[in-house]
């Protein structure tokens, strides 16, 4: 007897169910799901607000605000403009072989400032970008300042310079404005500086005049026995010399 003549003899029974029919998904009460809140919500769901971290991290070096100092601080604003400084000298590749001309030593802000309580004038000029100093001396009485050959918007004069804060070194200077107007302006007002550097250390603003004006006197003296600066000498091509300040109109 077949297997299955057995089963139907023994009182089986068939149904057409097919049983690789997919079979519904039991409910969450049936198969013991997850809880509810009172809203219906179920807990622990894909809610990104219920993964958010509340954890703190504090910085392990704690750096504290410090005040940046220019040295201008306790100066007053006598004259401010943008120009282009050049200095007649001899680049690094020629050191030693008397080829001077003028070379770029920076474009920035120049001013004129004059000291609160000395009330001594110096000429001050920093970098754009960078903010280092290329140009920083005492206005001296004695400085003669002449205008740029064939420009009526550039000067030159000489002095003594202590823009790398460690010596004093003597330097012709050019100094290039955007405008004739700004070029006489900064001439006025450096010649007003020089004169009242003049009565400081003749001291006729100052009870100390006599003490400085001898200090002045043995610094002037004794830098000009060291070291003399070279004036720009005439050469077989002046219109050189004038172009390497006067064309470039980038101030």
């Amino acid at each position: 007897m077949s297997g299955f003549a057995s089963l139907a003899a023994q009182g089986a029974t068939f149904t057409s169910e097919n049983l690789f029919a997919k079979k519904p998904a039991a409910s969450n009460d049936a198969a013991g799901g997850a809880d509810k809140d009172e809203d219906g919500d179920e807990e622990g769901g894909d809610d990104p607000q219920a993964h958010e971290s509340t954890a703190q991290f504090k910085a392990v070096v704690q750096l504290k605000e410090v005040e940046t100092k220019t040295g201008e601080e306790d100066e007053d604003v006598q004259f401010k403009e943008r120009a282009k400084l050049y200095v007649f000298g001899e680049r690094m590749l020629d050191k030693g072989k008397g080829n001077k001309e003028w070379i770029e030593r920076g474009k920035g802000e120049v001013k004129i400032l004059k000291h609160k309580e000395n009330m001594k004038s110096r000429l001050l000029m920093r970098e754009d970008g960078t903010k280092k100093i290329k140009a920083n001396h005492y206005i001296e009485p004695r400085i003669e300042m002449k205008p740029y050959p064939g420009s009526d918007k550039s000067v030159t004069w000489q002095a003594h310079d202590f823009s790398d804060s460690v010596e004093i070194k003597l330097e012709t200077f050019c100094l290039r404005f955007s405008t004739a107007e700004i070029c006489n302006a900064f001439t006025a007002a450096f010649e007003k500086a020089k004169e009242d550097n003049k009565r400081i250390i003749e001291g006729g603003d100052s009870s100390e005049g006599s003490k400085e004006a001898n200090e002045a006197a043995a610094l002037v003296a004794q830098l000009s026995t060291s070291e003399k600066a070279e004036s720009p000498k005439k050469t077989e091509s002046p219109k050189k010399q004038e172009q390497a300040v006067d064309e470039d109109d980038d101030i």
